[in-house]
């Protein structure tokens, strides 16, 4: 990336997307068919009892769009996957494969009576008499089976990372070398994996968690990134503060612009290693402020900042950026957004404020905390500062 500055694409209004999480359903699209009747009492089931929305590709009208990448998409968004395989259909076993092989594996069921092929012989399947909504025990166990997925970590991953159209995606940073010369005295020993490193670790397997391996968003240097690049809509994963993430530079005021609180990161000093504050709340103003401090435990805490928003391009996708004042904020905010635990802790402290975790084209910001033990290598306890939803400006 050159050192110009990078020329901000026109924004164009995007759609408001839907909440996100949703049940994928795979049965046969045989028009009047039972499956149709099935259908829709499987739908009442799981959003009744499970608080999920069911999705049939064949349900989901979008025009222009090549049927089997939205079949894909739309697999690799769920949070629970049901594949109905009563009747031997092409597409149900595409897309039972498709799901199968990138992890999704989906809940069977299937009429009684009703013979399975060779492939699927041995695998346990959930058998409903009728209809669904007229076999008691069926429905109890397909719940049981749905909201025993809702109890993975998954969904907490998903609610955070995953947007609408989850890819593609780019992770952008600039992890610094392991060496005497990157040492500061407020630093832990960085001879091994540590701030930005452990959020490429974190980011990565929680997307693979997600969405099976093969299925990882696009690793960037955040120092040489081309603009062409930051001009697509896509999500983004941006690690560091623009004082070494130019990509988090470049998203900072732009996913934020027309919006109150207006947060920023400016450098102060002259020296080499200017020190990053962190502004934008004027309750917090002089917390953050304040330099890193060894306290008298040993322990050293730093702050860090969180924002998530829709991509101004395209609101299906989401820019998101964990960027610390040093590389203890850095580590907190990545931890933040990545553990389920702390995931779960933000989720509520956003619902008391009316913030929707589940609606990536809501953005919301938060502080963060991180305290290392002097002797350790790992945050012993990463909590929330503030956090907070925003209003037009």
């Amino acid at each position: 990336m050159s050192e110009s500055p990078i020329k901000t694409p026109r924004t164009r209004k995007a759609p408001r997307s839907e909440a996100r999480e949703y049940c994928f359903v795979i049965m046969s699209y045989r028009p009047r068919s039972q499956y149709d009747r099935v259908y829709q009492q499987l739908c009442q089931l799981i959003e009744s009892n499970c608080g999920l929305r069911c999705v049939r590709a064949d349900r989901e009208p979008e025009p222009g769009r090549d049927l089997l990448g939205k079949v894909h998409e739309k697999i690799l968004g769920s949070s629970v996957v049901v594949a109905d395989v009563t009747e031997y259909s092409p597409n149900v076993y595409y897309e039972y494969g498709y799901a199968s092989a990138h992890d999704r594996l989906p809940i069977l069921i299937a009429k009684r009576g009703a013979r399975l092929p060779t492939d699927l012989v041995g695998k346990e399947v959930l058998r409903y008499k009728g209809t669904p909504a007229v076999d008691r025990k069926f429905s109890k166990d397909l719940i049981d089976c749905v909201n025993r997925e809702l109890c993975s970590p998954l969904p907490e991953q998903r609610r955070m990372l995953a947007s609408a159209r989850p890819f593609p995606a780019y992770l952008a940073t600039a992890p610094r070398v392991p060496g005497a010369g990157s040492k500061h005295w407020w630093h832990p020993d960085e001879g091994q994996t540590f701030g930005d490193m452990l959020g490429v670790a974190g980011i990565l397997t929680a997307y693979g968690n997600l969405f099976g391996t093969r299925k990882i968003p696009h690793l960037l240097h955040a120092q040489c990134v081309h603009a062409d690049v930051l001009a697509l809509p896509a999500s983004f994963f941006c690690i560091g503060s623009p004082k070494v993430n130019k990509v988090t530079g470049h998203f900072l005021p732009w996913v934020q612009r027309g919006l109150v609180p207006f947060w920023e990161m400016p450098r102060l000093g002259r020296k080499p290693d200017r020190r990053v504050v962190i502004k934008g709340d004027p309750d917090l103003d002089d917390l953050l402020k304040l330099p890193v401090e060894k306290k008298r435990d040993g322990s050293i805490s730093d702050y860090g900042l969180i924002i998530r928003a829709p991509h101004p391009l395209d609101s299906q996708h989401l820019v998101l950026i964990m960027a610390g004042r040093h590389s203890i904020g850095t580590h907190a905010a990545c931890m933040m957004v990545t553990r389920q635990e702390l995931i779960s802790a933000l989720e509520l402290r956003l619902k008391r404020l009316g913030v929707s975790l589940r609606e990536t084209a809501q953005p919301f910001w938060g502080v963060v905390r991180g305290t290392l033990l002097s002797q350790g290598e790992m945050l012993s306890e990463v909590e929330i500062v503030k956090v907070g939803g925003y209003v037009p400006g």
